[in-house]
């Protein structure tokens, strides 16, 4: 039989079709698989940089949690809550100086006396303060600031009812036996005013929070932040290169201080007897827990005499009642407490930019543990 003509030699007997490996990749195919494989590895590396970010929050989170509960277990123990150490009170006898010899106005422990003794916010005095007004001058701290703190002693500026040495001296014992009784963590039975009972007190208590685990809590012994002292108007122009300093904290990966705000809440000069409470403004919330906004409207709504028109709270009821707080400053360092040249150039922003924006932005990732 004849062959049928025109027949493809791809017919043929022995005949094969050529494959993808006898003929290589298109340079098509080539680039192709580079860019998948390039898209692959950059998805990869950005869920590795999100999982190491949130199990950095979490961690943060947990040690905040962990000094909420030592602060209750303090005051289970004890009867009252951690005192309020004044972190800027002044030193009136030996202790760290400036080079030229002058007192060194944050050094938190007050040395005048025989035996050292913690300076904290106690007695009429201290419950002034805890209640949202100037110790001293008898005027309300605002709610909001928008320009720099107007320095301390000269008007009543930021909120500044927090204090970062309250945390190891009473949940660590981290101060000397000269002071609270115990070298080492630990300490003697403290007291309201901020003190130590030295002797017959049955013996040393043990620490209510380690700050030794993981590097989101570590005890520092010589802490010091300019930005703290120009939110709080407490730098003084002192430079603090010169200054030999013992500012005891605890603070996270990014070497910022956990702060303890307490508070009370009513109007210790309205009525007669216990503090009244007459609007949320009497809740002597510290603002930053707060809603900038409508802590704002609320500002302006109290100064203006009027009805409280909005809730700075947002409907967290916890707040109401509670009177402390642990905060971490979250990733971006930032409390939103701070003076606004610093929140401009934290945000590169310009030098008109909203201040109540500002605030607000810097507070999403705080880290906020309340009791009551």
């Amino acid at each position: 039989m004849e062959s049928v003509r025109g027949q493809s030699d791809l017919a043929q007997p022995g005949a094969t079709r050529p494959t993808l490996a006898s003929r290589g990749f298109t340079l098509v195919e080539v680039i192709v698989t580079v860019l998948v494989t390039l898209l692959l590895t950059g998805l990869l590396v950005a869920g590795i940089r999100v999982a190491a970010t949130t199990a950095r929050d979490q961690a943060s989170q947990v040690t905040v949690r962990s000094i909420g509960v030592g602060v209750s277990q303090f005051e289970q123990q004890f009867g009252f809550l951690p005192p309020l150490v004044d972190d800027g009170a002044a030193l009136n006898g030996p202790g760290p100086r400036t080079a030229s010899g002058t007192p060194f106005v944050e050094f938190p422990v007050d040395r005048s006396g025989t035996t050292p003794a913690i300076t904290a916010y106690s007695g009429r005095r201290g419950d002034v303060y805890l209640r949202g007004y100037h110790p001293d001058l008898g005027t309300r701290y605002q709610f909001i600031t928008l320009n720099s703190s107007p320095a301390i002693g000269t008007a009543p500026g930021a909120d500044s009812r927090y204090s970062k040495t309250s945390l190891p001296f009473y949940l660590i014992g981290a101060l000397g036996a000269d002071v609270d009784g115990v070298d080492g963590p630990g300490y003697n039975k403290p007291r309201a005013s901020g003190t130590f009972e030295l002797v017959g007190t049955g013996g040393a208590f043990e620490p209510f929070f380690n700050a030794g685990q993981g590097d989101s809590a570590t005890l520092l012994s010589e802490y010091f932040s300019a930005t703290e002292d120009d939110e709080s108007g407490r730098a003084g122009g002192l430079n603090p290169t010169s200054v030999t300093r013992d500012d005891y904290a605890i603070v996270d990966r990014n070497g910022n201080a956990y702060r303890y705000y307490r508070w009370e809440s009513g109007n210790p000069f309205a009525g007669r007897g216990e503090p009244e409470i007459a609007s949320v403004i009497d809740q002597n919330i510290p603002s930053v827990l707060l809603d900038v906004d409508e802590a704002y409207q609320a500002e302006l709504d109290f100064d203006a005499g009027n009805p409280i028109s909005v809730d700075p709270t947002n409907g967290r009821t916890e707040l109401r009642s509670a009177r402390w707080a642990i905060v971490g400053a979250g990733a971006d360092g930032l409390f939103g407490t701070e003076d606004q040249t610093t929140l401009i150039e934290a945000f590169g922003a310009k030098s008109d930019a909203n201040i109540l924006e500002l605030r607000q932005r810097a507070r999403e990732d705080n880290i906020v543990e309340v009791g009551g």
